[in-house]
């Protein structure tokens, strides 16, 4: 008889990403994916860099209003990316 060695695929790729360290990456993929519909698409038309290090957002923007808004509604962007993902938690935002 053989063993039954079944799991489930969500499992497995969980397992994977753990082990192969992969999940701050796909955290800063998915965060991209969604940043236009954080800030606004005025912001992210002016947004060219978004990295995640050590729980802090780093962003750079190329235009001084845009900077001055996100600077504005810091605490409120933090909430809404913190609330829109299960894997990304955001404790401060840097604005270059």
């Amino acid at each position: 008889m053989r063993k039954s060695n079944q799991q489930n695929i969500s499992s497995l790729l969980e397992q994977f990403i753990q082990e192969n360290k992969l999940q701050s990456g796909l955290s800063q993929v998915e965060l991209s994916n969604k940043w236009s519909e954080i800030v606004g698409v005025f912001i992210s038309k002016h947004t060219s860099e978004l990295k995640i290090v050590r729980n802090s957002l780093l962003v750079t923007i190329d235009n001084a209003a845009c900077r001055e808004e996100l600077a504005y509604r810091k605490s409120e962007i933090i909430n809404r990316i913190n609330g829109i993902s299960k894997n990304i938690l955001i404790q401060d935002i840097i604005i270059r």
